[in-house]
């Protein structure tokens, strides 16, 4: 496994005991399923791990995981984090549906700790928004925003907004607040 390779490159076999406790070295390191290897453990115990191990790796790691949830980019934030999965559960489990089959964006099933470890693939570079107490609206070339629209499967309707002289959709949901989490926090 990659995250064995890249752990012995930078520890030692007694540093790794130090910092893992035995057991959880021999556990992790001499089993032969990668079902055994538990990353949130390592996580936990070694803090900066995701500086060490990408994504790409743990999807060539732990391809059991891949089969099983769509979401695999929000699992992997989640585990690598040091969290376990029913701990991120703990806080809304309506979710669980969500990893399975993938983020609805109109989805209201989630809870606003969740969203630092929720994945989702958008760009509004090419858009200007506003936040409001329940939604926001994104203001740009109508084309844009309906290939927006498609990709994210928003049901809204795209409108002509007058003040602005702009074409606008609103959005709220797991979407919308995503992007709210994303810029708010980036600041």
């Amino acid at each position: 496994m990659i995250i064995y390779d890249k752990l012995k490159e930078l520890y030692s076999s007694e540093e790794l005991k130090n910092k893992l406790g035995n057991y959880v070295y021999y556990y992790c390191f001499f089993s032969n399923k990668e079902e055994d290897v538990k990353l949130d453990k390592l996580a936990h115990l070694i803090p900066n791990l995701k500086n060490i191990y990408s994504f790409e790796d743990f999807v060539l790691d732990f391809p059991h995981l891949a089969l099983k949830y769509k979401e695999l980019k929000t699992i992997y934030n989640i585990l690598i984090s040091g969290k376990k999965i029913s701990d991120f559960l703990r806080l809304h489990n309506k979710i669980l549906k969500q990893l399975y089959y993938g983020f609805y964006s109109e989805s209201k099933s989630f809870v606003y700790e969740q969203l630092g470890y929720i994945s989702i693939d958008y760009d509004i570079s090419k858009f200007e928004y506003s936040f409001f107490k329940r939604h926001i609206e994104l203001y740009g070339d109508k084309n844009e925003l309906i290939q927006f629209k498609e990709k994210h499967k928003i049901d809204q309707k795209i409108l002509w907004e007058f003040q602005k002289e702009a074409w606008h959709i609103a959005i709220a949901g797991l979407l919308a607040e995503k992007i709210r989490y994303d810029i708010t926090n980036s600041k």
